[in-house]
């Protein structure tokens, strides 16, 4: 029997668009991919130590991040820091101080380098692990921001100094109080951006505050690192635990 002319073409046609559909399902595989690296982490650094360091208690620790200008592989960058030449002055002064340097602008703040370099420095020196504090100006506010944000757990308090977070990680600093610095006059970070940080660590239930200078830019460094009050608000802080 010989199949109407019309009916061939419907047969052809629902052939094709079966052969199409066909084609045009994707088809999903399960695959893994694994590679193991050896890597090598490494930072030159300062150590400044205080006059009580070395009599059988465990002492402070102040870190301090670096600006842009300071990176590379030469510690001279690191000496006329503000921070040290306030210590310098004070007899004192009862924090250690570590200054890790970043080899170059382009490496940036490595979490991994700077977690695995505070794990050498607390096993090298008599420091109270509850009493670690993180400071940086410019670049380095940049790393403390992120630093602290992804281990809160490391930190007594932070203090930033002319930089930028991100403020979707603002609920990690519950427990570390933050006490920012900015110029109100800084063409180089807004300070727009220390006001939102700050403002979303305070929303999200943490304790945060901003001091902004209206006579200054980005240069906020000597006024700031000169101020005692600074180191007496970071001894009054130790690091959150869970069980208290």
């Amino acid at each position: 029997m010989s199949i109407p002319h019309c009916s061939r073409w419907l047969i052809l046609l629902l052939i094709s668009a079966f052969a199409v559909d066909a084609i045009a399902q994707p088809t999903t595989r399960p695959a893994h991919f694994e590679k193991t690296i050896t890597k090598t982490l490494s930072y030159d650094y300062l150590v400044w130590q205080p006059r009580d360091y070395g009599k059988g208690k465990k002492v402070p620790l102040l870190i301090v991040l670096h600006g842009s200008g300071s990176c590379g592989h030469d510690l001279a960058k690191l000496r006329d820091t503000q921070v040290l030449k306030y210590a310098a002055a004070h007899a004192d002064f009862p924090l250690m101080i570590a200054m890790p340097q970043s080899p170059s602008e382009k490496d940036w703040w490595s979490l991994e380098t700077l977690d695995a370099w505070l794990d050498d420095v607390m096993s090298k020196y008599d420091v109270d692990p509850d009493r670690v504090y993180l400071t940086g100006i410019s670049m380095g506010a940049y790393g403390v921001w992120d630093w602290a944000c992804h281990r809160p757990d490391r930190f007594a308090a932070i203090a930033p100094l002319a930089g930028e977070g991100n403020d979707d990680l603002a609920a990690e600093l519950k427990h570390v109080p933050v006490w920012a610095f900015h110029g109100a006059r800084d063409v180089e970070v807004s300070p727009a951006e220390e006001v939102r940080m700050v403002d979303a660590v305070n929303r999200k239930g943490g304790s945060a505050k901003l001091t902004m200078y209206p006579d200054l830019g980005h240069g906020i460094g000597a006024r700031t690192y000169s101020n005692p009050e600074l180191y007496a608000w970071f001894l009054e802080h130790r690091r959150y635990h869970e069980s208290r």
